[in-house]
């Protein structure tokens, strides 16, 4: 955390644009700051695993980023820049005061306690089953090794930019505070959306919207960088100059490093990018400008640099740089690669798909959905463009939003997570449709007020549950842990039953042991090499050649031939973030026999 603050500073001084006259609006600098310093942090980190010096402290390099930062200013620059700081403290205030003023003060009270509960409900320990697996599991791994390994997990292959930021927190014990970094924008998104909106109502859509209780509460790395992004272009299409296309290609490469993914969303701003510049006038001046300017400048060369790097971990992992993507071309051979990977990418793409995303159908979608209010909102706003067919290429925002869901729908996992964000600007664009808007049906709009009431009220009891839950916490980590965490209580069984190579047939929380494990995975592409020999054969040379001493495993995971094994039984209670999901879970604890 302290690491992430040093950079943040530096990165408003790297990132301001002393040689010319700065004509991108504050939001513009914010924004751009806070994914391109977790991006550096990340970066760092990545570097010191693979020199295996993940155990050097990256708060001495954050520090000495910052002092050398703030020492190469000249007195020119410096008293730019603290005219930049007084402008932004000054717009500050008056955005704060416009979004108080304006909002008859309810609505701003509603909106101030919401933001400071959601960060409350944030800051607590990692329990998230992807985040102690590999997320949080894998840097946390790294600093016990001291530095880079291959454990053959398919989950590595996952890593991004954020996750090896992770590791700084990790260093200085601040984990508790992963979560909430990733909703830091979360206060300049607020006042950024009320300067661009009349109704101050429409705020409460992406604040009170569950998913983004689950973004604050589960120290996955994305809604950062993409929440950034999507505002970073609203910049760029109120004021198309070169700094702003520079941030916003800054904010393309962070989201990218960070998940995969991402190229969803960024994919049709991208296209919206490259037809307004060879719409202008003089395309061959401009398209050499920017590119000149680009390909000289240093943070661009930097970041693409950490790309390539990002890239080269991949491969080293799985031979494969775009992992999971073309897993077909690099990972033709292992089969269970390509399992995996049509795994990820047909999650939750079954039942209601994909109307889940919009409405929950149970109890459990409620808080994986995009929920009542949003759909009503995306609906009114795509029957509107199609009663306006004529024009409907008018607002290139909406079009673009539109692009994107498109996109998530047709390539995306089936969960409400990914589409949170693009919702930022279909909110931005609503004074657009204020004609709409005040000629809707009164009943209408008392369904759509209640629905944002009942909304509102999940939201609460969701963040007061979360609140309730870290304080217990804080009073008993071990008893909070083994009622909340995924795996946390399991992973118990390893570290008393490991009597050296441990192969765990079940899904590796790593983040909650630190013994020589085997991961299931690399022992079934292992069994999966050696099939032509016959199960029992198969198993006992992989036993043999990866120096598996014992093996724990569900009894719903365990497919393995007991004859060369000495195994017993042992019961556990599974725990997970939602309480109604406990089960009570038999293992099987073998050992190899000699």
């Amino acid at each position: 955390m302290f690491s992430y603050i040093l950079l943040l500073l530096s990165s408003i001084i790297f990132l301001y644009p002393y040689k010319s006259k700065f004509e991108g609006d504050n939001f513009s600098l914010i924004f751009v700051s806070l994914s391109f310093s977790h991006f550096f942090l990340g970066t760092i980190s990545l570097i010191l695993v693979l020199l295996n010096y993940s155990r050097f402290p990256i708060l001495i390099i954050a520090s000495a980023v910052f002092i050398i930062s703030v020492y190469s200013l000249n007195i020119y620059k410096k008293n730019e820049l603290s005219f930049y700081y007084q402008n932004l403290i000054e717009n500050f205030n008056i955005n704060f005061n416009d979004l108080k003023n304006n909002s008859k003060n309810k609505f701003f009270y509603i909106i101030s306690i919401l933001l400071i509960l959601i960060f409350l409900s944030s800051i607590g320990p990692i329990n998230h089953p992807d985040a102690a697996d590999y997320h949080l599991g894998y840097p946390y791994q790294y600093f016990l090794r001291g530095g880079f390994f291959v454990d053959g997990g398919f989950h590595q292959g996952l890593l991004g930019i954020g996750d090896y930021a992770n590791l700084a927190f990790l260093q200085e014990k601040t984990t508790w505070f992963i979560r909430p970094m990733q909703i830091i924008s979360l206060p300049a998104l607020t006042i950024y959306l009320n300067k661009k909106i009349h109704k101050k109502i429409f705020i409460l859509i992406i604040l009170s919207c569950p998913l983004l209780i689950q973004w604050s509460t589960i120290g996955k790395p994305l809604f950062l960088s993409e929440s950034c992004l999507v505002c970073l272009y609203l910049q760029w299409v109120d004021k198309k100059n070169y700094i702003n296309f520079k941030y916003l290609l800054i904010s393309f490469i962070v989201c990218i490093c960070t998940k995969i993914s991402s190229l969803i969303i960024a994919l049709p701003i991208i296209i919206h990018l490259t037809i307004n510049l060879y719409s202008r006038p003089n395309i061959k001046s401009n398209l050499f400008f920017y590119l000149r300017r680009i390909l000289l400048d240093r943070i661009i060369l930097l970041m693409f640099s950490s790309l390539c790097l990002l890239l080269y971990s991949r491969y080293l992992i799985n031979g494969n740089f775009a992992f999971p993507l073309l897993t077909n071309t690099f990972n033709s051979e292992n089969i269970l690669i390509n399992i995996f990977a049509n795994y990820l990418r047909t999650f939750g793409r079954d039942g209601y798909f994909p109307l889940d995303i919009f409405f929950p159908f149970n109890m459990s979608g409620v808080s994986i959905s995009l929920g009542f209010p949003i759909s009503l909102l995306i609906l009114f706003v795509f029957f509107i463009k199609i009663k306006n067919f004529k024009k409907l290429f008018n607002n290139s925002i909406i079009n673009v939003f539109f692009a994107q869901i498109i996109l998530l729908i047709s390539f995306c996992q089936g969960r409400g997570y990914y589409y949170l964000v693009p919702i930022i600007l279909v909110i931005s664009q609503l004074d657009s449709f204020r004609p709409e808007v005040e000629s809707l049906n009164r009943k209408l709009i008392k369904i759509f007020l209640f629905s944002i009431l009942v909304q509102l009220l999940i939201t609460f009891c969701f963040v007061f549950v979360s609140i309730f839950q870290n304080i217990n916490g804080i009073i008993d980590y071990e008893n909070f842990m083994n009622n909340t965490a995924y795996g946390y209580s399991s992973s118990k069984l390893l570290k008393e039953n490991s009597f050296g190579k441990t192969l765990f047939i079940t899904r590796n929380t790593r983040l909650f042991y630190d013994t020589n494990y085997i991961d299931q995975h690399l022992f079934r592409v292992c069994m999966m090499n050696n099939n032509y020999k016959g199960k029992i054969e198969s198993q006992n040379v992989c036993l043999d050649k990866l120096n598996i001493v014992s093996i724990i495993s569900e009894v719903d995971a365990f497919n393995l031939d007991k004859e060369n094994l000495s195994c017993s039984s042992f019961k556990n209670v599974e725990t997970g973030r939602n309480i109604f999901l406990r089960r009570k879970t038999k293992y099987f604890i073998c050992k190899v026999k000699n």
